[in-house]
C-alpha cells in the first residue's frame, strides 16, 4: 500500500470475501457463551426465544409405617424459572482516517510472513480478532452488573445480569419481586470487607450453605468471590496459618473450604468492585445462547458508504439462575 493512499473499495471487497469465515467464528465464540460456558457454575441453553430453567428438589419423606391412618409428607418440588434471549448489536465505523491510522499500527504489529497491507487477510485477521476480543468483554461485563434496557447504548443495557435478578429474587413484595431465594440464604456482610475480616466473611456464606442444604458435605458447589477479595483470602490464609486457625487451605493450586473440601474458593472477573461473596452448585447459572441453526439473526454484515465502511454484527444474550434455592450469598 503506498503511503497516504486508500482504497476503501478494495478493503470492503476483501472484508466481504471473508465474511463467512468471520461469522463462523463469531457465532463459535457466541455459542460457547464468549467463554462463559467454560465457567462450572454455568450451565449453557441453546434457544430462539425464551427457555425454562428446571432444577428439581425433594424433602423428606419416610416415616414409621403401619400406623392405621395416612400422613402426606415431604416429595419432590420443581424450580421453575425462565431464560430469555436478549438480541444486541455492533455497529462499527471505519473512516478514512481511522482505517490509515490502522493501517499504521497493523504495520506496527505485523510478523515477517504477514503482508504490509491493510487489505491482507493476515490484517483483516487480526482487526476482526480485536473485535471480538472486545465483544467477549462486553458481554463478560454485563453478567453481574447488566440491566435490561432496550432504549440503552452501553454494553450492560443488554440484558438484566446476576445483581438485578438476584435482587429480585430475594424481594417479596415490590415491583418484579419473585421471592424463590430464601432470606436465611443472604447473610448480613460487614461494612467493609478486608483482609481482616475475609475469612469470617467467607464462613458466613458457607455456613449458610452448610445448614441450608440437607447434604452439604457430598455436593459439587463453588464459591466465588470479588477478585479483591480474593487477594484478601490469600493474604489471611498465609496469616492464620501461624495460630491454626484455619477456614481456607490450599490444595492443588486452589483454595478450598476446611468445613467443605468439595468446595473450591475462586475469583471471577465480573464480581471486580462488587465486595459479593457467593456460592451455589455447580451448573446452578444460566448463560443463554441462539440455536446454531437461527437464520433470522444475522452475524455480520459490510457495507460502503460515504467514504467509510460500515461493519453491522448481530447477537443475542442472556443469563439468568435455575434454582434460587441453592443461592447462598452475602449482601453486598
Amino acid at each position: 500500500m503506498a503511503t497516504g493512499s486508500l482504497d476503501l473499495s478494495k478493503l470492503a471487497d476483501k472484508l466481504k470475501e471473508n465474511i463467512a469465515d468471520y461469522s463462523v467464528i463469531f457465532k463459535l465464540k457466541q455459542s460457547n457463551g464468549f467463554k462463559i460456558k467454560q465457567d462450572r457454575l454455568f450451565t449453557g441453553f441453546k434457544i430462539r426465544d425464551k427457555v425454562p430453567l428446571i432444577r428439581s428438589s425433594s424433602d423428606p419423606m419416610v416415616q414409621p409405617g403401619r400406623t392405621g391412618s395416612t400422613n402426606f409428607k415431604g416429595g419432590v418440588a420443581l424450580a421453575n424459572r425462565e431464560g430469555v434471549l436478549r438480541p444486541f448489536k455492533v455497529d462499527l465505523k471505519l473512516d478514512e482516517k481511522q482505517i490509515y491510522a490502522w493501517s499504521k499500527t497493523y504495520l506496527a504489529r505485523k510478523t515477517a510472513t504477514d503482508s504490509s497491507d491493510i487489505y491482507s487477510f493476515p490484517a483483516l485477521n487480526w482487526y476482526m480478532g480485536e473485535v471480538n476480543t472486545q465483544i467477549g468483554k462486553d458481554v463478560q461485563g454485563a453478567i453481574y452488573k447488566g440491566v435490561y434496557n432496550a432504549a440503552g447504548t452501553s454494553n450492560v443495557d443488554i440484558t438484566d445480569g446476576l445483581d438485578i435478578l438476584f435482587d429480585k429474587g430475594i424481594a417479596t413484595t415490590g415491583t418484579g419481586a419473585v421471592g424463590d431465594i430464601p432470606t436465611a440464604n443472604v447473610v448480613v456482610s460487614a461494612a467493609t470487607i478486608n483482609a481482616g475480616n475475609i475469612l469470617s466473611e467467607i464462613l458466613k456464606v458457607a455456613m449458610a450453605f452448610f445448614t441450608g442444604m440437607d447434604e452439604p458435605l457430598e455436593e459439587d458447589a463453588i464459591l466465588v468471590l470479588d477478585p479483591l477479595l480474593y487477594v484478601y483470602a490469600t493474604q489471611a490464609l498465609d496469616a492464620q496459618l501461624s495460630n491454626n486457625s484455619q477456614i481456607l487451605y490450599r490444595e492443588g493450586g486452589k483454595l478450598k473450604l476446611s468445613m467443605l473440601p468439595n468446595v473450591t474458593v475462586e475469583p471471577r472477573s465480573w464480581l471486580k468492585g462488587t465486595s459479593k461473596i457467593m456460592m451455589t452448585l455447580a451448573g446452578n447459572l444460566a448463560v443463554m445462547g441462539p440455536e446454531d441453526d437461527t437464520e433470522d439473526v444475522p452475524s455480520i454484515q459490510v457495507e460502503k458508504a460515504d467514504r467509510a465502511i460500515k461493519i453491522f454484527i448481530d447477537g443475542e444474550f442472556g443469563i439468568d439462575y435455575c434454582d434460587g434455592r441453592v443461592l447462598f450469598m452475602n449482601d453486598k
